[in-house]
């Protein structure tokens, strides 16, 4: 007997399509990023006013040289950073498998599980834990908030329901009724009365037609006197 196969809760990466650093070119805005790493870094310094800096970041290629890049935005403040990054980080990778159907495919493969980023040095956007530690497979044990995966998470979610909505709108389109209704009298409204001229003839023609059924026969006719007019017959 084979045994039933045994589907782990946890997804978990640090290097692949999930990652920031991972090659993926996607477009916002009329402007090409080749990773979300770069997307990150740029909306960084972007939030910060610092023109400069977001210009050298996308024309920076590599994902090692944005990250260094994005360190050094001037005017940073930690305290407004923590309240954009996730939010930056889910929209980033929105456009990425949004854009890209193949690497789209394998996060809605994930299914419901809980996806977490095993960056052993990264105790924020990772789980602080290297995938081979037994700790990893327990969200309890995690050291770190692993706020990629949430945002991972958010944009399957995301992505899933822009999926059945459009499966929605394809079916409403296509449900043609199998009969149609019986249709329904046409009114025509009040008609207009007969002139009295055309009712008066129609009912002389009746008269006619009812005396003519009533005449008598010749045989039962009285004789005329001769010489004598006949008053009132036959008018």
């Amino acid at each position: 007997m084979q045994k039933p196969v045994s589907i782990k809760p946890y997804v978990l990466f640090h290097s692949g399509p999930f990652s920031q650093w991972h090659i993926s070119s996607f477009r916002v805005d009329g402007v090409t990023y080749n990773c979300c790493e770069q997307y990150m870094m740029a909306e960084k310094a972007r939030l910060f006013k610092d023109d400069d800096m977001h210009e050298l970041i996308l024309r920076a290629t590599a994902p090692r040289q944005q990250k260094a890049l994005g360190r050094g935005v001037r005017g940073f403040k930690e305290h407004t950073w923590k309240s954009n990054c996730l939010r930056i980080v889910t929209e980033g990778n929105l456009h990425k498998f949004r854009q890209n159907t193949e690497l789209r495919e394998k996060l809605m493969a994930t299914g419901e599980r809980t996806i977490a980023e095993a960056a052993p040095k990264d105790k924020i956007w990772g789980i602080g834990l290297h995938a081979s530690d037994k700790r990893a497979q327990d969200m309890s044990t995690w050291r770190g908030t692993n706020l990629l995966g949430v945002a991972l998470m958010t944009v399957r979610e995301r992505l899933r329901k822009e999926k059945d909505d459009s499966e929605k709108k394809t079916d409403k389109k296509t449900d043609v009724p199998s009969s149609s209704p019986p249709a329904e009298p046409v009114s025509l409204g009040p008609q207009p009365e007969e002139p009295k001229e055309t009712e008066a003839k129609r009912r002389r023609a009746k008269l006619r037609t009812k005396s003519s059924g009533r005449g008598r026969k010749k045989s039962d006719r009285r004789p005329r006197k001769s010489g004598a007019a006949g008053k009132g017959e036959w008018m």
